[in-house]
């Protein structure tokens, strides 16, 4: 719900078309949208005058279908959205279409933490959240106004305000933000201060009530009226402006109706060769001219002049006669363009012409990941299907980001099923994919493997405790296993109390499960501490008590029946991974005979070695856990598979090796055989 104030200024210009109730709501609102754009920005005072232009005529469009939303939660997600498509569209530069403006004010800096990551990191919290300390640090409510806003009591809504910023500590520590260092609410508080020329004010609130009065054309066109002045584009191809009346209030007898003003585009090209040519000449010099709306609108009109079938021929004549930058900046509208009328072909062009190449370099990811988000959004059944039928393609196979770019896309769908239908859904998606190993990266976002997906944190105790069970009939025993131990280690990490009254009501051999997950936890998120701006800073804690830990998994696992030799050998597989190589090894040589310490070597050295991306000195790591393997055999096959990618990756590093101390003869035999094989 809104606020009580908001409310009825909304409803009064809902039910009345009140242009005094709409200028107050962009009046009182505007700081924290325009604030929040030219952080998104850099400080482009231009862009985030745009910015807020579009979130405002979008408020005036759609006042009547808000319903009960905390409207200045609303605006501020509207406004990271938009301001998010302006980078994406590289429109950063002031516009040099309009008039200069008065009065303008710096973007707010903060040395502390770059904001924009902040920014990001509160969209991606649940709606509650978010709303709450937008409410709490934008607007400067205090607990009790925010409690009778949300339909909370003071105490509650204190809670969550400190909970809401715990999330966000753990979103930006995900992003390699060192937010536990930080007051999160020093830094947020003022954010919806921002000064706001009044001048601007006006503008925005009366281009949005002339443009939200207007419903029925079309929305590429939205922004024919400009930001920062009257002017509008009446012929965007050439380019030209006329001055529009001073404001005020169009009169009903003599004013033209907007889709009237609307410019025609010449007839759709369809076939003409010498067409596309003079046409890309044509997109080519509006996109020279500086990025501003009147450019894109110049360039949309360029757009629509190609029929969507001829997108790909456009794209082999323009690769001879286009710069690298004028494809990136071009071939993405375009495509989308023929997305939206045929996906499929779209899609099946782009893999098969590895456009993605031609326009970065390198490879497809970025083009082919944003065209596949664009088509779930519009069709997620038919956008799986394409996928699963293309699994085998060297360019979805190619490496991207932490694993391969297919795992990266059919993530996401796994985690919106899991997300908006459960995990039966989920796994109905994953039984698709034919590789056993793709199957469980495909979990990684539930089970908290992956950096880019934290679906687990979309989910609830019901659906949590579903994905434990659903893990037992995975058909890999070894892979359910490290899903299952990620899944409780990322959950007793970020929701410690839950977790804890799960564990107490579980079956005991679910009670071990859930404790492998908390031994595996490096550190804690401490006590939040109140600040004196009324926010509160957390600091993250590493966990102290490992020994203890390690006594409870051992008495969990006995009572559910498992052997002391099958017990330890669960827990070694969770130590590999929260404690150092040095640690481990001391673990393991003081359980020699206890437990089976070459079957926790081995998958140490095979997690190593099918991790993406090594970094510097990995492979080695991978020698040294290979190295003590007491099994003959097994020690000097895994031995020579890391060796052997140590030796791709660093030769000079790979035969230093050779000189190590206590290397076994054997290995050091066969190490240096395949240095003599390798030319």
């Amino acid at each position: 719900m809104m606020t009580s104030h908001s409310n009825e200024t909304l409803r009064d210009f809902c039910l009345n078309r009140s242009e005094d109730a709409f200028r107050t709501l962009v009046r009182e609102h505007s700081p924290v949208v325009y604030g929040t754009a030219l952080r998104k920005l850099g400080g482009d005072r231009a862009a985030a005058q745009d910015v807020t232009q579009e979130v405002f005529t979008l408020l005036a469009r759609k006042a009547d279908r808000l319903g009960s939303v905390v409207l200045g939660g609303w605006l501020y997600r509207q406004a990271c959205r938009r301001a998010a498509n302006h980078v994406r569209a590289e429109i950063r530069r002031k516009r040099r279409e309009v008039l200069a403006m008065e009065a303008m004010v710096s973007a707010p800096s903060n040395d502390a933490l770059d904001t924009r990551f902040l920014d990001d990191a509160l969209v991606a919290l649940p709606a509650k959240d978010r709303d709450a300390l937008v409410l709490r640090f934008f607007e400067g409510k205090d607990f009790k106004l925010l409690g009778s806003t949300l339909g909370l009591s003071e105490e509650a809504a204190r809670k969550r305000v400190a909970r809401a910023l715990e999330r966000l500590a753990g979103n930006l520590k995900r992003k390699g933000v060192a937010a536990g260092a930080i007051s999160l609410g020093e830094t947020m508080t003022g954010y919806g201060q921002t000064q706001v020329p009044s001048q601007i004010v006006s503008t925005v609130a009366e281009n949005a009530l002339r443009s939200g009065a207007v419903s029925s054309f079309a929305p590429a066109f939205s922004l024919l009226v400009p930001v920062a002045c009257g002017i509008v584009a009446t012929s965007l191809v050439a380019g030209t402006v006329r001055q529009l009346p001073a404001a005020g209030p169009p009169s009903p007898t003599t004013a033209t109706p907007v889709s009237n003003r609307r410019p025609q585009p010449d007839p759709a090209i369809t076939s003409n060769e010498t067409s596309l040519e003079q046409l890309i000449t044509e997109v080519k010099q509006a996109n020279s001219k500086p990025r501003n709306t009147l450019t894109a609108l110049q360039l949309g009109v360029l757009f629509d002049r190609i029929d969507p079938s001829l997108v790909p021929e456009f794209i082999r004549l323009a690769n001879g006669r286009m710069t690298a930058g004028e494809r990136v900046s071009i071939y993405p509208k375009l495509l989308e363009k023929w997305l939206a009328a045929d996906p499929k072909a779209a899609m099946d062009f782009v893999l098969l012409e590895n456009v993605g190449k031609q326009v970065d370099g390198h490879s497809s990811t970025n083009l082919l990941n944003n065209l596949f988000a664009a088509w779930v959004r519009r069709d997620r059944g038919a956008s799986e299907s394409w996928l699963l039928e293309n699994w085998e393609n060297p360019v979805l196979r190619a490496e991207a980001f932490e694993g391969s770019l297919r795992n990266f896309l059919v993530t996401k769908l796994v985690d919106e099923r899991f997300a908006n239908e459960g995990i039966a859904s989920a796994f109905e998606l994953i039984q698709q994919i034919p590789d056993i190993e793709d199957q469980a990266a495909a979990l990684g976002g539930i089970a908290g493997l992956n950096t880019w997906e934290q679906s687990w944190s979309r989910g609830d105790r019901r659906k949590w405790l579903d994905f434990h069970e659903a893990l037992k009939s995975f058909s890999d025993a070894g892979l359910s296993s490290d899903l299952s131990r990620s899944f409780w280690t990322t959950l007793s990490q970020e929701r410690p109390d839950e977790v804890l009254e799960i564990q107490r009501m579980a079956e005991p051999l679910d009670r071990f499960q859930i404790s492998l997950g908390w031994l595996g936890v490096k550190y804690l998120p401490g006590e939040m501490t109140p600040t004196l701006s009324g926010g509160y800073t957390r600091r993250s804690t590493p966990v102290t008590d490992q020994t203890g830990r390690e006594a409870a998994a051992l008495a969990d696992g006995l009572a559910a029946g498992l052997t002391e030799y099958q017990v330890l050998g669960e827990i070694g597989r969770v130590l590999i991974d929260a404690r150092s190589s040095d640690e481990c090894f001391k673990w393991l040589d003081a359980r020699l005979g206890e437990m089976d310490v070459d079957d926790v070597l081995a998958a140490k050295v095979r997690k190593l070695a099918n991790a993406s991306g090594w970094s510097q000195g990995q492979e080695m790591i991978a020698v040294d856990w290979a190295r003590r393997i007491s099994n003959d055999d097994l020690r000097v096959r895994l031995g020579r598979g890391a060796f052997r990618k140590a030796l791709s990756r660093s030769p000079d590093a790979a035969a230093a090796y050779l000189g190590s101390e206590g290397l076994p003869s054997e290995l050091a035999a066969e190490f240096q055989s395949i240095l003599d094989e390798t030319p």
